[in-house]
């Protein structure tokens, strides 16, 4: 480490002397936080999922929340669904739209370091 404190930062000598850049290894991101990763539905596989995919992949410990996944949804996944999975509603985005607020804040009694949102439509409340 430079006296800048970034690490990324080479010393001019040894730029000058073509010395190579000391090699760190670095710790898991977010390591020694409990992580949670939300999504509204997880549906057939496009772009938003594709970014919900991207952060599980640099985030395998963290927990993952949807309000449901859909039939077509990408199986194999450890994805825990909310209450609003188990009623007919799922079946309708537009009746669930009111109760989606109330079931992100039900959505379970665990505290967690980090909340990531990846949202296509509601996720944040």
């Amino acid at each position: 480490m430079t006296g800048h404190g970034f690490p990324e930062i080479r010393r001019a000598t040894d730029l000058l002397e073509n010395r190579p850049a000391p090699r760190r290894e670095r710790a898991p991101l977010l390591a020694g936080k409990s992580v949670a990763l939300v999504h509204e539905w997880f549906g057939a596989t496009g772009g938003s999922e594709n970014v919900f995919l991207a952060l599980r992949e640099v985030l395998p410990d963290a927990t993952g929340f949807v309000l449901w996944r859909d039939r077509d949804a990408r199986r194999g996944l450890d994805l825990r669904e909310s209450w609003l999975a188990r009623t007919p509603l799922r079946r309708s985005k537009a009746l669930a739209l009111p109760l989606m607020p109330l079931t992100w804040r039900t959505l379970t009694r665990e505290s967690f370091d980090v909340v990531i949102s990846s949202s296509h439509a509601f996720a944040h409340t």
